[in-house]
């Protein structure tokens, strides 16, 4: 049976089980107090906890899906390097060259919802502007949609869309984009 807490005037003034149907007498509110505040932080505590899980279990799909990603590549006779992960940051996640041409890519796992633009952050989108300024070409990003198909969408598509809108549908991410199996056979 649950315990019931008789509150007057603003102060627990008892507390019985139930069962027993003895009082428990308390003068005071602390006790409540700091079992409200273990609750609350206890449920804090477990909010972030599932928080950062959610944000590790993001993390690991986008790192997988970049090892994946290179595997292709590299299959497909590319020369592939996968950026690792600093503290300062990368604009980009892979490195692929074929045919003395070389690509910088950044990859991306879309959710159901579709691809938000402003995860193009910016220190990517100025390296991938600098990265065409010097005469390599456009920089690309690696599309994984939930299906499993990966689009490669260019730099410019993706900088071009965030002027007019928040997000890529996954039907917009086929029609502006580039199934990898196409772009491979491409490039």
């Amino acid at each position: 049976m649950p315990q019931v807490i008789e509150l007057k005037n603003g102060k627990c003034e008892t507390l019985f089980n139930e069962r027993e149907t003895s009082p428990i007498s308390l003068s005071n509110t602390w006790v409540m107090k700091r079992l409200i505040t273990s609750v609350n932080s206890w449920r804090s505590l477990k909010d972030t906890e599932r928080r950062t899980r959610s944000m590790s279990n993001n993390k690991k799909l986008g790192n997988d899906f970049e090892s994946r990603f290179c595997e292709i590549l590299y299959s497909e006779g590319f020369w592939v390097h996968n950026l690792a992960q600093n503290s300062a940051g990368q604009p980009a996640d892979v490195i692929a060259a074929r045919n003395g041409k070389t690509y910088l890519i950044d990859c991306k796992v879309c959710s159901n919802r579709g691809f938000a633009l402003s995860r193009m952050e910016e220190n990517q989108d100025l390296s991938m502007e600098l990265w065409k300024d010097t005469g390599n070409g456009d920089g690309w990003f690696a599309i994984l949609l939930p299906g499993g198909q990966i689009y490669m969408i260019p730099h410019f598509v993706i900088k071009a869309m965030r002027n007019s809108q928040s997000s890529m549908s996954e039907a917009e991410i086929h029609e502006c984009g580039t199934p990898l199996y196409k772009w491979v056979k491409k490039k």
